[in-house]
């Protein structure tokens, strides 16, 4: 398993939480629709913060799965109190969509037990998720023509005299 991040940080209990999730399967689920090198991050809440997260997180710690890319990637975020649950999207800065603080829209899912059930999901969420359709030239193209609404605009430089 690939993790992101110090487990002698975490509690017992976030250290539990953390090596039960189901990371193989998330991890699988994710080259299905062509993505590699998927890791387990987490992000450990304060206090504070815990009491106004909206789930009340008692764990103090939110799980998500990420490629390693800051400027491509995909990431799956577990929905709280449904593990089964999950939600994933792609970030494809790198060509030009965007913006830089907005996903290209997230798109639920049930991570299955069943290999055939699983595999049926990640094929009705390849329109949107699949990592080849933005890798390739006109595939990228008729993706960005079909939702102009994430394209970045580009600026040009300015001349200076």
């Amino acid at each position: 398993m690939f993790l992101c991040g110090d487990l002698g940080r975490l509690s017992t209990r976030q250290r539990a939480i953390v090596m039960a999730k189901p990371y193989w399967r998330i991890r699988w689920f994710a080259s299905i629709l062509n993505w590699n090198g998927l890791r387990l991050e987490w992000i450990r809440l304060s206090d504070v913060d815990a009491e106004r997260w909206p789930d009340g997180t008692e764990s103090k710690i939110i799980v998500y799965y990420r490629t390693t890319d800051k400027h491509f990637h995909l990431q799956i975020n577990e929905l709280p109190d449904r593990p089964k649950l999950h939600q994933a999207t792609i970030w494809p800065l790198r060509y030009g969509i965007g913006p830089a603080d907005v996903a290209v829209g997230w798109h639920r899912f049930d991570l299955f037990d069943d290999d055939d059930d699983l595999i049926a999901e990640a094929q009705r969420l390849k329109p949107f998720l699949d990592r080849q359709q933005l890798r390739d030239p006109a595939r990228r193209a008729a993706w960005k023509k079909t939702h102009p609404e994430f394209v970045l605009q580009r600026r040009k430089p300015r001349r200076t005299q």
